[in-house]
């Protein structure tokens, strides 16, 4: 393999053998290397250079570091190390094969209800954790979810996370939006302070596109319609579907997506004991 230029030291790459460039944003670069000491193989995340001067974009990037070095789950990426090399701000996490659902659904195209369900169970036990260490993702979304060769769902990107309402105000009175649109329940576009049943709403908004390839709230363009998501209710999914998804799956993606937070499930664990109902359900629709 023909080895990637990168922008990291010659003390780093001691460490690290970087291996090629497997992801490029508008924010930085996604490396593949290895681990000399342990041999392992590891993704390291790099912000950019030239966003280096904006000290908001260095705390969201050091911050996601910090808040992933608290969370240890098995639906959670793990972290490795971070810090900066020279002026370089890194993060080394564990290096992930597989597809994120965003691209995982452009190439199958909508999934089955119990699929679905298996998914959206890991997810949730992700955000129990998260939850119960007092930290809110706010920005969940396909691009965020990562699925394993092995069918393991890993929750990724906290750079949005909210860990105390310090940091949230320091953080955010940028003007910088605060999660994706496509995703964001209605009091993130009123400006009100995000909760887990946040979360929740993002995981329900997946579930429904998951299984019909459409998202509430949207024009005909796929463009989010601030007023549709904030006042008008989401369809019913067997409403939109040609193949129904069970009752039971129907009404619990809808409880998810209530525009008032308190209408919606009230916790990760609520969620999850709702989806081992689910799943005891002799013949969910395949």
């Amino acid at each position: 393999m023909q080895k990637t230029a990168s922008p990291f030291s010659a003390a780093f790459r001691e460490k690290y053998d970087i291996l090629e460039n497997i992801g490029t944003g508008a924010f930085g670069s996604v490396f593949l290397a290895r681990q000399l000491s342990l041999g392992r193989e590891v993704a390291i995340k790099h912000l950019a250079p030239k966003h280096i001067p904006n000290q908001n974009l260095l705390k969201r990037f050091l911050r996601e570091a910090k808040v992933l070095s608290a969370l240890t789950h098995p639906n959670i990426v793990e972290i490795y190390d971070y810090g900066i090399d020279g002026e370089l701000p890194y993060l080394v996490q564990e290096f992930l094969s597989g597809r994120a659902i965003d691209e995982f659904l452009v190439d199958e195209g909508p999934i089955s209800e119990k699929r679905a369900i298996g998914i959206g169970k890991q997810v949730a036990q992700a955000l129990r954790c998260a939850h119960d260490k007092g930290v809110i993702h706010r920005d969940l979304k396909p691009a965020n979810i990562f699925i394993s060769k092995e069918g393991n769902v890993k929750v990724l990107d906290f750079g949005l996370a909210m860990t105390s309402p310090e940091v949230d105000e320091r953080l955010t009175k940028t003007g910088l939006v605060i999660g994706t649109p496509g995703y964001m329940a209605p009091e993130l576009f009123y400006g009100k302070r995000a909760t887990p049943c946040t979360d929740l709403y993002a995981l329900g908004l997946m579930l429904f596109e998951m299984v019909s390839d459409q998202r509430p709230g949207e024009d005909e363009n796929g463009k989010v319609v601030a007023q549709k998501r904030l006042s008008e209710a989401a369809p019913r999914l067997n409403a939109v579907l040609k193949k129904p998804v069970s009752r039971e799956f129907e009404n619990l993606v809808a409880s998810m997506l209530e525009l008032e937070p308190a209408a919606r499930p009230k916790s990760a664990n609520e969620l999850l004991d709702r989806f081992a109902k689910l799943e005891s359900v002799e013949n969910p629709t395949e």
